[in-house]
């Protein structure tokens, strides 16, 4: 973890300095002027991932613009936007200013049997031999699965967990269509 906290610091201080020297257990930088600065101001968005753990979240607490965490359940989310809050402001940082993301897996369809039939088609695509309904029962929970409603009230419940930003995977590529519904759920739920 001292490396990544040694990175991320350099990273930070070359986008933010014209003339950023750095002298830890792993590195050592002497008046770096990065070239070229980045055009967002005050720099691009720094996301720290990781599944919730203290170091993890101390260094995104600290340096971070966002944290990224993959497939948690709402609840897990809740507990880790506590636990982000709590180590902001113990850097003494404004808890708002941290948000939390999610990346997890997203399968919808208009009805039961749509959505049935994607989940075969998405086993089917990542050579998962699963069945669907085991696939389902074993990852509802973490997971954005359901019919177009169902799916809307997942994004509801993250939003209410603290999860500013979702990023559905879509594993199987070729539908398409599929992308257009989680794109209506989305809308929905803004």
């Amino acid at each position: 973890m001292k490396v990544l906290a040694e990175q991320l610091e350099i990273v930070h201080g070359q986008w933010t300095s014209d003339s950023f020297s750095f002298a830890g257990d792993h590195y050592t930088i002497e008046s770096l002027n990065a070239l070229p600065k980045p055009v967002q101001s005050p720099h691009p968005p720094l996301i720290v991932g990781g599944a919730g753990k203290k170091g993890s979240v101390d260094l995104a607490a600290r340096w971070a613009d966002e944290y990224n965490t993959v497939g948690p359940t709402p609840e897990r989310c809740a507990e880790l936007r506590g636990d982000l809050d709590d180590a902001c402001r113990r850097h003494g940082r404004e808890p708002s200013s941290l948000a939390l993301s999610v990346m997890t897996t997203g399968v919808v369809g208009i009805n039961q049997n749509e959505f049935q039939e994607r989940v075969r088609g998405m086993l089917r695509a990542t050579n998962n031999d699963d069945s669907p309904e085991d696939f389902v029962r074993e990852s509802r929970s973490e997971q954005v699965l359901g019919t177009v409603d169902e799916a809307v009230e997942k994004l509801r419940a993250y939003e209410a967990a603290g999860v500013e930003r979702i990023m559905l995977q879509h594993l199987h590529h070729q539908d398409l269509d599929m992308v257009r519904l989680l794109g209506a759920a989305a809308a929905a739920v803004k």
